[in-house]
């Protein structure tokens, strides 16, 4: 399994002109698997919702434009970027428990990846973004020598997800919680997430089509799901 922290073990996908890069990331930290929410485990809700996100974007347009880099907090699911067409639902039983819940880190190097992504492209006319999943507690967060700057503070992350977004990416965080997910999604909105695009459970895939569609004519100028 790769290791998350830098990513360089995950392959570069193929570049296509009007492409589509997304990257999901699953919090499989031990507090999602105990905290319950309407009877289930946290853990579980996240990968049903996740797989909806898949579900959504198997529905878009761009389908066969699209590649996906699945990511836990123990690794890559798969060893580098996956067509959508060759990526699978995701099965709770299968993802393992991992001992660390390092968010900001990962955060940090997802917007890494996106913009190296763009860069890599070599000028071709890609769309990137992220679809994030967690409780928000943060723990073992490090400063890894793969990245240039600390990345082990709440401002730090701000900055890189605002310049994400603000460089219209797509930035979309699942906030799920007993609370009805209030406290996770004042957690996003603390490290830059846009507030339109903290989404809570329960949202059928036609209702994620639509949050894309709008997030497509604000910030992502034409991502056409």
């Amino acid at each position: 399994m790769a290791v998350v922290i830098g990513y360089e073990q995950c392959t570069l996908p193929k570049f296509v002109s009007g492409g589509r890069y997304f990257i999901c990331l699953i919090d499989t930290s031990s507090s999602t698997r105990t905290t319950m929410v309407g009877g289930r485990s946290l853990f579980s809700v996240q990968v049903e919702e996740t797989n909806k996100l898949l579900y959504a974007l198997k529905l878009g347009k761009q389908r066969n434009k699209t590649w996906v880099l699945l990511v836990t907090f123990n690794g890559a699911i798969h060893p580098g970027w996956q067509p959508l067409s060759s990526v699978d639902y995701l099965d709770a039983e299968q993802l393992s428990e991992s001992r660390c819940s390092p968010i900001l880190d990962l955060l940090a190097g997802i917007c890494d990846i996106c913009e190296g992504l763009v860069v890599a492209s070599e000028g071709f006319d890609i769309r990137c973004g992220m679809m994030i999943a967690t409780d928000g507690l943060d723990g073992f967060t490090v400063e890894s020598t793969a990245y240039p700057v600390s990345i082990s503070t709440v401002e730090e992350v701000h900055y890189r997800v605002k310049r994400f977004c603000d460089s219209g990416y797509f930035a979309y965080a699942l906030a799920i919680g007993p609370d009805g997910g209030d406290e996770v999604a004042s957690f996003f909105d603390s490290l830059g997430f846009s507030k339109a695009f903290i989404g809570k459970a329960g949202l059928d895939p036609q209702g994620l089509r639509r949050a894309f569609a709008d997030m497509s004519e604000s910030s992502l100028q034409g991502l056409n799901l």
